[in-house]
């Protein structure tokens, strides 16, 4: 999966945000699963790898961006890392690029099979002194290696996913005794 948006990210303390590929936890600042750029409470903008409410942090680019100025940010997931850009359109140059890696630990770099596009912007325990904003110009979500020629039902199976685990905790659902296993 790909997104692609242009956007301005309101730095303030006790605000945050967070914009890209996830589920959000009942809770407001809770993430549950996902690969996004999130700015925190304490102003630092990072991109995030969130497996079952365990986050995998990037590096700060806070220093490479002003708050006044848009952006282009990216958040491409393949199966086993997330690539994370910030470009300034206006020179063409690319700020950063940042590559969390799946860890060998781990099933798989979702804990879900699928995830939303979400943005959201919310203060945190104390209201900010202003008010925050998070203003977005143009979202471009897309699928990329989608032209396999296969039904959806053999792909999602070549990736993984298939009806013998759970695709929450990737924990076998099919139970055999020893002697009856197919």
């Amino acid at each position: 999966l790909h997104a692609k948006f242009r956007a301005r990210f309101d730095i303030s303390n006790n605000s945050g945000t967070e914009v890209g590929f996830y589920e959000a936890g009942s809770a407001t600042a809770t993430v549950t699963t996902g690969a996004y750029w999130q700015v925190t409470s304490t102003g630092v903008v990072q991109p995030v790898v969130t497996f079952n409410n365990a986050n995998i942090t990037g590096t700060d680019v806070r220093g490479l961006i002003d708050p006044a100025k848009f952006y282009v940010w990216d958040v491409l997931m393949d199966d086993d890392e997330a690539v994370f850009f910030v470009q300034d359109t206006s020179t063409g140059l690319i700020l950063s690029r940042q590559s969390i890696k799946l860890p060998l630990t781990a099933a798989r770099l979702l804990s879900t099979t699928q995830v939303p596009f979400t943005a959201r912007h919310y203060n945190s325990g104390t209201a900010p002194a202003t008010a925050g904003h998070l203003i977005i110009t143009d979202v471009y979500v897309a699928l990329l290696d989608g032209l396999y020629n296969m039904p959806a039902s053999h792909m999602s199976a070549a990736m993984h996913r298939g009806c013998t685990e759970n695709p929450f905790t990737s924990v076998q659902l099919a139970q055999w005794a020893n002697s009856a296993e197919p």
